[in-house]
């Protein structure tokens, strides 16, 4: 999954001899404090490019884990690692938990200036690919 980019165009249009035209372009900034929120810390300010994150956070039946970054503080940040399921056979509390290598996770939808609502997992799952949606709520 190829990171997006957004750019800024800024023409500027110079109206002397020869009617020249000068176009700057402008790379997107990076925000310095980007977190998101983790269910494995409740009521925290959220974490800054994070190494895990739990997802399900009633049981912590599904999480994140050994994640890479690139992009931390951009509109969209992406990641790579291992997603872990609980699979709930025979029941949650006794099963096993089965791990998913190298997964893509996107971060996107700043809000409030610094905080990432909006999490996407592209996996590859016994053979059947797809995509889990996360969304938190803005925070302050």
């Amino acid at each position: 999954m190829r990171n997006k980019i957004p750019f800024v165009f800024l023409f500027i249009l110079t109206l002397g001899a020869g009617g020249m035209a000068a176009v700057s372009i402008t790379q997107a900034q990076p925000v310095a404090h980007a977190v998101v929120v983790d269910c494995g810390t409740p009521g925290g300010p959220g974490v800054n490019s994070p190494t895990s994150l739990v997802l399900t956070c009633a049981d912590a039946g599904v999480t994140l884990t050994q994640l890479t970054w690139k992009g931390w503080g951009m509109p969209v940040a992406t990641g790579h690692g291992d997603l872990n399921v609980n699979n709930c056979v025979p029941d949650c509390a006794s099963s096993v938990t089965t791990t998913y290598h190298d997964v893509t996770v996107a971060l996107g939808d700043l809000r409030n200036g610094h905080y990432y609502t909006k999490l996407t997992v592209d996996h590859s799952i016994n053979g059947s690919s797809g995509t889990i949606y996360y969304f938190y709520p803005a925070m302050n």
